[in-house]
């Protein structure tokens, strides 16, 4: 049973575009419906982690207004950092999924119990997935999955929805 999620930022929560301001700011664009996929999942009490390679604060704070329980940039090695979530949340590696899109996700998607490639993942990535999404990166591909891991998990959307919208009112 899957208990974290864990994604890439660039290429799978974003397009894998960035935008740059003439003194050298960076911009990306997130999709609003993967936000709620973060909230849906939290509902059911799974775990949801970002681990990016890019040092970019615009990744934690992203995280920060999704509530996300971590989210670690400037990864260099990010099996030892999932590695290092999983300690911290007491969870084996064979109960979380990884959401990537290139390389530099290779191994740590072979080192999880779920790989997981967006639509418009490398060839390789995809080639080793166990589930790859119909959306692309940056396009719904992580709520997408989010969905599909609520229903394989035997919830009720509909339940699941009432319940974040219970859990929104309260706080």
């Amino acid at each position: 049973m899957i208990k974290m999620v864990v994604s890439d930022v660039d290429g799978t929560l974003t397009d894998g575009r960035m935008s740059y301001t003439p003194s050298g700011e960076v911009s990306k664009s997130f999709c609003v419906r993967d936000g709620l996929g973060v909230t849906l999942l939290k509902t059911v009490g799974v775990l949801v982690a970002l681990v990016s390679s890019d040092d970019s604060p615009i990744a934690t704070a992203r995280a920060r207004r999704l509530g996300i329980d971590s989210c670690l940039i400037g990864v260099r090695d990010k099996v030892v950092a999932v590695e290092g979530l999983c300690r911290a949340a007491a969870i084996e590696l064979e109960n979380v999924a990884f959401l990537g899109d290139d390389l530099q996700d290779y191994a740590v998607m072979q080192a999880v119990g779920l790989g997981v490639a967006v639509a418009d993942a490398h060839p390789m990535i995809a080639a080793i997935a166990d589930h790859v999404t119909q959306k692309p990166g940056g396009m719904g591909a992580f709520r997408e999955f989010a969905d599909w891991l609520i229903a394989q998990q035997d919830h009720d959307m509909e339940d699941v929805w009432l319940r974040s919208q219970r859990e929104k009112e309260s706080d």
